[in-house]
């Protein structure tokens, strides 16, 4: 790497592991989605296996013949009945340093970006697969997502059927009602409610259409805001659905963690330092923070073509 200081090595910024500090509050989102198998696997192991090979095969960190940058599969591990690694991909960063010239010196590193980081973790059993996605942006989680399940149904030899992470409106109600009280923004959306929404008939262009005549999206923030009879009265409004929630969870005495849940199925959590175990990441902490705030792991399932058949790829 070319400095204007010819002595100069970028080695001499380095910093021992002990004296990183990471943020005190960490936001982690995750997205959970499932495979059901509709002829039970005998070995699981062997399964674990074939979808790591499956991926290293097809989606392996590397250059693309248009890019000049790494995207894929990386940093495997697997244990048992489950797999877990990485997809990420390397983006330009502009650093700035300084050479004991009392002088700002600029480079540009191929490195991955958190946004640019998704931690996946497929567990898998007879009957099917759950695959968990830490992290990174949606359209990585997105592209993770299509080539893990791609992976998932190439290995298997008889029929499956994906379901895709999305909370449904009696899904949403309850996870509301497990923040309790400690509720501080919600996203109403109009839904089927006239109050919120009408349609009326109208001539385009010559042809009868049914158009908006109002369209309402309600955002309330404040604290506590579901004690309020307003919140209420708006909640309980026949035909709404809820697009988002954020409040705060307890987990233990005088410790909350605040979570903002979206009817799209992602989760982030906004995790302090202070509650993650030596022994324990946080993404450990986020799977659990997961389980504790959903009532129900059913989601809605979206048949498509393959659901019933084995896919080739």
């Amino acid at each position: 790497m070319k400095n204007e200081s010819s002595s100069f090595s970028l080695d001499n910024l380095r910093v021992e592991e002990e004296e990183i500090r990471a943020p005190i509050i960490l936001p982690i989102s995750i997205i959970v989605c499932k495979t059901e198998f509709l002829k039970p696997v005998e070995n699981v192991q062997l399964l674990v296996s074939r979808i790591k090979n499956r991926l290293i095969e097809k989606y392996p960190f590397k250059k693309g013949e248009r890019s000049k940058f790494k995207e894929g599969f990386l940093e495997f591990n697997e244990s048992g009945n489950t797999l877990e690694c990485f997809y990420a991909k390397e983006t330009p960063t502009k650093i700035n340093y300084e050479t004991d010239d009392l002088k700002i010196h600029t480079d540009r590193l191929r490195l991955i970006n958190p946004s640019f980081n998704v931690k996946i973790k497929v567990l898998l059993e007879n009957s099917g697969a759950t695959v968990i996605f830490f992290g990174g942006s949606e359209l990585m989680v997105r592209k993770a997502m299509d080539k893990v399940n791609r992976c998932i149904r190439h290995c298997l030899e008889g029929g499956h059927r994906t379901i895709y992470p999305q909370f449904s409106k009696e899904e949403m109600n309850a996870i509301l009602r497990n923040f309790g009280l400690d509720v501080e923004y919600i996203w109403i959306s109009p839904g089927e409610s006239e109050k919120f929404m009408k349609l009326v008939e109208k001539r385009v262009k010559g042809e009868i259409k049914r158009v908006p005549e109002y369209i309402v999206h309600a955002k309330l923030r404040g604290y506590r805001i579901t004690v309020s009879p307003i919140t209420v009265s708006l909640i309980e409004e026949s035909g709404i659905y809820l697009r988002e929630i954020q409040g705060r969870i307890n987990i233990a005495a005088g410790i909350y963690v605040t979570a903002r849940v979206s009817s799209t199925g992602r989760i982030v959590f906004y995790i302090p330092e202070s509650i993650i175990y030596k022994d324990e990441t946080v993404y450990d902490v986020a799977e659990r923070l997961y389980n504790k705030v959903i009532t129900s792991k059913g989601h809605i399932r979206q048949v498509s073509m393959g659901d019933f058949i084995a896919e080739e790829d």
